[in-house]
């Protein structure tokens, strides 16, 4: 018999809504293991640095990071690049004091055997200097990373952004403790991603100013690195008022790559430097890439790159054979495939995987690591290694142990609707993901048509991906359809569509 729309009976209630599911961030690699961030609920969002072995399915996770550290840092209020980690250690930012911490990688720090060590000094007010976006530079001792100050010169009217390097072994001094870290780039109102080169001899970064957010425009600016760590002779290759970059990185020989929207997508390039300039020395020249030199790898109507919301953002990765493993938004739908930036061939491997968030791919040269998230299975840590039997994709730890069975589950259908005439754009769509109302226990009228809840997300420079949400799933067990709507402004449909709320 059937019953109607919105009584039907639900495995799924309202306390599996509020359950205590776990969220990843900043995943990395360092040596046979991959690490993360995994934000627990039931520990008040306590952010916690674990850690698996790459090749052992049946490994469980262990802690890194000790009870009384909630891995988390302020810097643009909105966060992220909390974590590094490198050569068998862990910086990570404290939510406390948002002071950065040295400990090992191992996790002796959990079991009680290694204290964190502070490797920033105490700032003059509480969490009045906040660290993010840290990296390691070649010479294993050096670290750059954006620091935002909240006392000091320039702070009267709001924070003060800059790129800073210090040691990541400090040696206090026994009367004035831990030195300033020193500032290597400043002026700017916002600066993220710096990124030392292989050779220690460059770096690059990104810097933009208000009233720009970063996927309005931002300057990727390329400097040479002295003996010190200081940088000079900067520059800027790509990226403006009205251009966006985003994820820069050096490919393992050298060559500077990010994602950039001169065309209105996030396409990506690379910054080889001119032939016959490779020669240099030390204190006398650095051969630096210019705006001539960029090369666009594969010109196409997608997106390469996402709206740098939060620091840390990683949306490619090199392989050890030379491609390159990356996310591309096409038609909406995110996914993560193989590139090869000699041919611009671009191959779409059939990961189940239908959203990336947060954007942290990255790759030890043969397997690829990145948080994804499917529309039949709990969110995941996942190493995939490109060429191997079937997918070759392990997950590492998943956002539950307690998943809805696959029976009731609703997955969704991408859809695109007109948004008729009112702001005067009589052809303007919009998209979304509609999950239709999904449940084996009843039988569906079939002479009415189901209730609709729509889901608008924030931003407005966001967008809703279709994963399995124990929210969604809610209603849709009970007979109720759900539209993820992505209106006029919502990114992964090119800058025209992001900026036409504007």
């Amino acid at each position: 018999m059937p019953t109607p729309y919105g009584e039907w009976p639900s495995p799924v209630a309202p306390e599996d809504v509020a359950a205590d599911v776990r969220s990843f961030a900043s995943v990395e690699t360092d040596g046979d293991h991959v690490y993360w961030i995994e934000r627990r609920p039931s520990e008040g969002g306590r952010g916690v640095v674990c850690r698996a072995p790459v090749d052992d399915r049946d490994a469980d996770p262990t802690e890194v990071t000790s009870e009384e550290l909630d891995v988390r840092t302020l810097v643009h209020q909105y966060g992220g690049g909390d974590v590094l980690v490198a050569d068998g250690t862990v910086l990570a930012a404290s939510m406390d004091d948002q002071r950065l911490y040295r400990l090992p990688a191992d996790g002796s720090a959990a079991g009680g055997d290694a204290e964190p060590t502070p490797v920033t000094p105490e700032p003059p007010e509480p969490m009045a200097h906040r660290y993010a976006d840290m990296r390691l530079a070649p010479d294993g001792e050096t670290v750059y990373a954006v620091r935002e100050r909240h006392v000091g010169p320039g702070t009267d009217e709001e924070p003060q952004n800059e790129l800073v390097r210090f040691p990541l072994s400090p040696d206090p001094a026994p009367e004035t403790g831990i030195s300033d870290p020193v500032v290597v780039a400043d002026g700017h109102d916002f600066y993220a991603a710096p990124r030392p080169a292989p050779g220690g001899d460059r770096i690059a970064y990104l810097r933009w100013d208000h009233p720009n957010m970063p996927w309005d425009g931002t300057e990727l600016v390329v400097g040479a690195v002295n003996e010190t760590g200081n940088i000079r002779d900067e520059r800027v290759v790509a990226g403006g008022a009205d251009e966006s970059v985003v994820s820069p990185k050096w490919s393992p020989d050298g060559v500077l790559h990010a994602a950039a929207d001169p065309t209105g997508w996030w396409n990506l390039y690379r910054f080889p430097v001119a032939s016959g300039t490779e020669e240099w020395e030390r204190g006398a020249g650095v051969a630096l890439p210019t705006t001539s030199d960029a090369e666009v790898l594969r010109e196409m109507p997608a997106a390469f790159g996402v709206p740098m919301w939060t620091l840390g953002v990683s949306t490619f990765a090199f392989l050890g054979d030379g491609r390159i493993a990356t996310l591309v938004t096409e038609g909406g739908d995110p996914s993560l495939r193989l590139l090869d930036p000699e041919t611009g061939d671009l191959v779409d491997p059939g990961l189940p995987y239908s959203s990336f968030r947060p954007a942290s791919v990255r790759s030890d040269g043969d397997r690829v690591v990145f948080a994804g998230h499917r529309t039949d299975a709990p969110s995941a840590v996942v190493a995939w290694r490109p060429g191997s039997a079937g997918t070759g994709a392990t997950r590492l730890r998943e956002s539950t142990e307690d998943a809805l069975d696959a029976a009731y589950v609703s997955e969704p259908e991408s859809i695109a609707f007109p948004t008729g005439d009112a702001v005067g754009a009589d052809d303007a769509t919009a998209y979304g993901h509609y999950y239709p109302p999904h449940n084996p226990d009843v039988e569906a009228p079939a002479d009415a048509a189901p209730p609709l809840l729509v889901r608008v997300h924030g931003g407005p420079t966001s967008r809703s991906e279709a994963s399995l949400s124990s929210t969604v799933q809610f209603w849709t067990t009970r007979g109720v359809g759900v539209l993820t709507v992505n209106y006029r402004g919502s990114t992964g449909y090119g800058r025209a569509f992001r900026e036409s709320l504007k």
